[in-house]
């Protein structure tokens, strides 16, 4: 008799207690999505490293400024055509494409272009000096040569200066006839020893 009324008094509460917390609602507890992170192919792998093996070799065979040294090895790039460089493809000496007339020191027109690009190369590089070289061919005196060669490089100078060069970056220097490179017995001779030849020094 007891029993039943023990389980009748505990009957009667859950009722009782499911009546009186009845906006209690079990919360569903949901499992976070696994996140994986998908590792390259083969296939995306092997397009990477074909990629950076053509950069590679783009630079072992292109030569931007067609110095002859490939840009791979290329400290200096942009160096103009004419000069000769070194094994690190930096300027070393050149002969400056000017002209003049026989027996003159005016810097031809035609040729200021070509002064100004030098000009602009010597600007980029501060850290250079410049030696100006001025020859002449054989015709005429010895000592006449030297004065014309001198008025020429100074001419140089001064237009060199006159784009931008610092003057104390210059020094020109008139040779006259000597060091011809060519036979002055022939016109074409004379005109390749009617010269300017342009040194750099770091």
């Amino acid at each position: 008799m007891k029993f039943y009324l023990f389980l009748f008094f505990t009957l009667a509460l859950l009722a009782h207690a499911e009546e009186t917390f009845s906006y209690i609602i079990p919360v569903s507890v949901e499992k976070a999505p696994i996140q994986t992170i998908s590792k390259p192919t083969k296939s995306q792998e092997t397009q990477t490293q074909q990629s950076e093996v053509a950069v590679v070799n783009t630079l072992a065979t292109k030569d931007s400024d067609a110095d002859g040294i490939t840009d791979d090895k290329d400290q200096c790039q942009k160096t103009p055509k004419y000069f000769r460089v070194d094994s690190a493809g930096c300027p070393e000496q050149a002969v400056l494409p000017v002209h003049f007339d026989a027996g003159a020191s005016t810097l031809l027109d035609v040729h200021i272009k070509n002064v100004k690009e030098f000009a602009d190369f010597v600007k980029k590089h501060k850290e250079y000096q410049i030696i100006i070289y001025n020859y002449t061919d054989n015709q005429g005196e010895t000592s006449a040569n030297k004065i014309l060669s001198q008025k020429r490089a100074n001419a140089i100078k001064e237009a060199l200066m006159r784009n931008g060069v610092s003057p104390t970056k210059l020094t020109a220097i008139g040779r006259g006839d000597e060091n011809p490179r060519a036979d002055n017995t022939n016109l074409e001779g004379r005109k390749e020893n009617n010269r300017t030849e342009v040194e750099i020094i770091l």
